[in-house]
């Protein structure tokens, strides 16, 4: 009996430390993906703030084109 609890007691462990591993590895991927999401927000910020900023340009041209 008691070796039946030993034994269940280190699969249990050994369980255990397979999932942490697992969330260690999962989280490791979340935190680079996150990184990835950010650089692709902060990129298409910077290009909108560029489309803006040549609408507002091309808006200026042609209101003062002559007619």
């Amino acid at each position: 009996m008691a070796i039946d609890n030993a034994r269940l007691f280190q699969e249990v462990q050994r369980a255990n430390d397979e999932l942490e591993h697992r969330i260690t590895i999962r989280t490791n991927e979340l935190v680079v993906t996150n990184q990835q999401l950010k650089s692709e927000i902060e990129e298409k910020r910077k290009a909108e703030q560029a489309l803006q900023k040549s609408e507002a340009m091309l808006r200026v041209l042609f209101e003062s084109a002559p007619d």
